[in-house]
């Protein structure tokens, strides 16, 4: 039986955080600005495709904004989707083998995207498919393009590197595993690979962390990072110049030395989805429930904020406001980047039923996915307003809450 049929759990990856393009303004709508404060909701949608089960669903594709409308994948159909960005309806789709269920990547007046059957896809923007290729294994992590090389990690343990023009395979790593290091059950994913300088960097389910030759797919170097009953790199690591910071499911979250392979300092908790740096700052997504500020240089954990779930916490996105986290097992909140506090959070239960993927923003608009098959749209106000249903801190925007009209 193939590895990744034994699979206890269904966890996203995230993808890179998307940059500031400025004013979009979309059908009316000027989005340009920043989340500088708690949002709104300006729509809600059922995600398109065959309703699942709210109770055993996880909808793991973060939603690409692009100009006036956004691409996301669904668990219920075979096929990513373009929605209106102002309201959320369906503009158009491409067609895939099965569910696309990570962030497609646009690149060259084009979208690449991979989806559950192992197919990774490009397509120009108008629709029509320049290439496609089968791994052999679901792909459930977003493609990682460098130059003119596609990089796609797949869940039997391999590693593709594909011709952007093309999609002809340049050269496949397949990862041999370490069967002492593995756990009797593997987690259903595998992170998405990441660049750091000549080499990419990839994890997989023994907990090996894998520095391949961005050329070749040569070895350059391994380390084991994972342990614990399930050791699987399931987030992305997170490089620099110097240090790489990966962590296994289970634990540890470590410092590794990218020269060296040292490890600089370690920490007994795990992550399921990748942390993000601002200065010398790591903000860490435990998959306890819990978010930490960490000291890059030394490890020393400068604050911890207890999402009081028992869910996996979703990649932090930095704002004015603060840091937006989401959880598997709850809602989302706006936490305080320099104290840890959290100052607003967004939960009506079954109507969300976690959110397993970090939301995306853009300007003024959050979107993001629930496990109970909704995408939402939140939206801070142009002006400064107080809801009825919020009087001070901490904020809470109740299910359905809508700017006033012309408040957009």
């Amino acid at each position: 039986m193939a590895p990744w049929l034994s699979c206890l759990l269904l966890i996203g990856a995230s993808a890179p955080l998307l940059t500031d393009r400025g004013p979009v303004p979309v059908l009316g709508v000027d989005y340009s600005g920043s989340l500088d404060r708690p949002p709104v909701t300006q729509w809600i949608r059922r995600l398109p495709g065959t309703p699942a089960s709210a109770a055993t669903n996880s909808e793991l594709a973060r939603p690409l904004i692009h100009g006036d409308v956004m691409y996301v994948g669904t668990a219920g159909a075979d096929a990513l989707y373009v929605l209106r960005r102002d309201d959320g309806s369906v503009s158009s789709s491409f067609d895939a083998g099965a569910p696309v269920m990570s962030q497609p990547v646009l690149v060259d007046g084009g979208l690449v995207f991979a989806d559950g059957a192992g197919y990774t896809w490009c397509y120009d923007l108008e629709g029509r498919q320049r290439w496609r290729h089968y791994a052999g294994a679901p792909v459930l992590s977003s493609p990682m393009i460098q130059g003119d090389t596609v990089y796609v990690s797949a869940l039997d343990g391999s590693l593709h590197a594909l011709d952007l023009a093309s999609g002809e395979s340049r050269w496949l790593y397949k990862h041999p595993g370490d069967r002492s290091r593995e756990s009797e059950l593997e987690l259903y994913g595998a992170p998405a690979p990441v660049a750091a300088g000549d080499l990419v960097l990839v994890g997989f389910h023994d907990g090996s962390l894998v520095a391949l030759s961005h050329d070749s797919g040569e070895i350059a170097w391994k380390v084991g990072v994972g342990e614990g009953r399930y050791p699987d790199l399931i987030g992305e690591p997170l490089a620099t110049a110097s240090d790489v910071f990966a962590g296994g499911f289970s634990a540890p979250f470590q410092a590794i030395d990218i020269a060296t392979q040292n490890v600089r300092w370690s920490l007994d908790f795990g992550i399921a989805s990748p942390p993000i740096l601002h200065e010398r700052t790591l903000f860490v997504p435990g998959s306890d429930g819990k978010l930490r500020a960490i000291d890059s240089l030394n490890g020393g954990i400068v604050w911890e904020w207890d999402s009081e779930t028992s869910g996996a916490l979703t990649q932090p996105q930095f704002t004015d406001a603060g840091l937006l986290v989401a959880s598997s097992d709850g809602g989302i909140w706006l936490v305080d980047s320099a104290t840890g506090v959290a100052s607003w959070t967004y939960d009506d239960g079954t109507m969300i039923n976690g959110v397993s993927v970090a939301p995306a923003v853009d300007g003024r608009q959050v979107v993001m996915v629930t496990n109970a098959g909704n995408i939402l749209s939140l939206l801070v106000p142009a002006t400064a307003q107080v809801m009825d249903e919020v009087l001070e801190p901490p904020w809470t925007a109740p299910f359905g809450a809508a700017p006033a009209p012309g408040a957009d």
